[in-house]
């Protein structure tokens, strides 16, 4: 079976590193994970302090941490499936970043890793996608009707009216990880 992974905030903790940026350089406008939710709007220096992490080249690799559990995950998942790591990049293509942090943190994986336009994660065909992103989840389940949509739970896709519209199996927080010890169980059981 063909698996294919998002990799930002599903196996690297890229908002936390975002956050952390952020809260060391507006200290009077802190924010936390849970800021993140619902309608997104901008916070003084939010976007200044995303916009200054993904245009440094160095500040990716060196800030970015793995999700709890994401090498144990990956592996136990790689031994029963073919797994590809996807991740959308924007204007700029950060491919090589997130390379450098697979390579930091988890090696044996890093060489999975695919860089692709951002909305254009549904050309890849899988038989299952994980992702924690409502939109990249809905254009996929329309591309790719028998595929199985995983969602990992994050602050900013809990809006139920869009998760209601689409057939997705939902793996919130298990232990501190979000959902990748439930993803890994489910899928080497399939």
């Amino acid at each position: 079976m063909k698996v294919v992974i998002d990799v930002d905030d599903v196996l690297l903790d890229t908002i936390g590193a975002v956050l952390r940026v952020h809260n060391s350089r507006c200290a009077g406008h802190p924010l936390n994970r849970s800021a993140l939710n619902g309608p997104r709007v901008a916070p003084p220096g939010w976007l200044r302090s995303v916009h200054s992490f993904y245009d440094n080249d160095e500040m990716y690799p060196r800030l970015v941490q793995p999700m709890p559990g994401a090498a144990d995950t990956l592996a136990a998942i790689r031994s029963k499936h073919d797994v590809v790591l996807l991740s959308a990049f924007g204007s700029n293509d950060t491919t090589a970043r997130k390379s450098k942090c697979l390579e930091r943190h988890m090696p044996e994986h890093a060489g999975l890793l695919v860089g692709c336009v951002k909305g254009s994660k549904a050309k890849w065909k899988a038989d299952v996608f994980v992702d924690d992103q409502i939109s990249n989840i809905t254009d996929y389940r329309s591309a790719h009707r028998d595929a199985v949509t995983v969602c990992i739970d994050q602050p900013w896709n809990q809006d139920p009216s869009a998760a209601s519209t689409i057939d997705v199996r939902w793996l919130g927080v298990v232990e501190g990880n979000p959902g990748l010890p439930a993803l890994a169980r489910w899928l080497t059981a399939l």
